[in-house]
């Protein structure tokens, strides 16, 4: 079964690299958000695998978005991008869903790091929260 992915960065860019390189070479289904609120929006509909999330982004950043995930009780695996390992990455293993990855990137180490990643991390999403009807 092919693994799906949410890709969030504010930056075009980089969701695209990103999004080619992990649906061309990686072969893994990609969504896509902007920031943390949109993010949300989208885990609604779709269930992903593995979150790439960018740490700073305007309207709800990445830890923010990481807190509410927790938050709701969503345990997702999630793989940071960030120029500023060092001020993010004991915040994020403290959430424990998550490990941070220094930008730039090497396509084969975010490759490699996204497999390591989906191998280890398995997706508890909480229960769905509409109620099935009830027959009398």
């Amino acid at each position: 079964m092919v693994k799906s992915i949410l890709v969030v960065d504010d930056e075009p860019e980089v969701r695209e690299v990103v999004g080619m390189v992990l649906s061309t070479l990686g072969g893994y289904k990609v969504a896509y958000a902007e920031d943390g609120l949109v993010a949300l929006q989208k885990l609604a509909t779709f269930k992903p695998d593995l979150i790439v999330l960018d740490m700073m982004m305007l309207n709800m950043d990445g830890l923010s978005f990481m807190i509410e995930l927790e938050q709701r009780g969503w345990c997702i695996p999630t793989l940071v991008l960030t120029a500023h390992v060092a001020a993010y990455d004991t915040a994020v293993k403290r959430l424990g869903t998550g490990c941070c990855m220094m930008k730039p990137f090497e396509v084969n180490d975010l490759l490699k790091r996204v497999q390591t990643v989906l191998r280890l991390a398995p997706v508890l999403l909480p229960p769905a929260t509409t109620t099935p009807p009830i027959s009398l």
